[in-house]
């Protein structure tokens, strides 16, 4: 079930010093970025996610942060289904929300925030 979720307002020095990670002999997908502890950055951008699709081994920790102008959220399911893994509080400008997958399968998640998912803001996350 839900291993870990924690919201926070990041300072405006670590979010940039995060986006500028990345660098070495592989190249992260575009929109997610490595961090220190084996986390993978998603950027929230333009009322979208960084990426579409990202894939991660099981006990990988995925951190959600925005760099949007708008609050987001960041929650896993069938928007209006009840059942969420992830169900984050909205996040404004600097915020992150992390989440880590323990099980292998595949993870619909999206911004439920003014209903952004019915506006093409969702994301899969694969856990192999």
């Amino acid at each position: 079930m839900l291993k870990k979720v924690t919201v926070g307002i990041a300072a405006l020095g670590l979010v940039a010093a995060l986006a500028g990670c990345g660098g070495g002999a592989s190249k992260p997908k575009e929109g997610a970025k490595p961090a220190a502890g084996g986390e993978t950055v998603v950027e929230l951008k333009g009322t979208k996610f960084g990426q579409s699709k990202l894939e991660v081994k099981a006990g990988a920790t995925v951190k959600w942060v925005n760099h949007d102008n708008v609050d987001h959220s960041i929650w896993e399911g069938v928007p209006d289904s009840g059942q969420h893994l992830i169900k984050s509080e909205d996040i404004s400008n600097g915020g992150e929300v992390k989440y880590t997958f323990d099980k292998a399968g595949t993870y619909e998640v999206f911004c439920n925030t003014a209903s952004h998912h019915l506006i093409g803001m969702k994301m899969q996350v694969v856990v192999k």
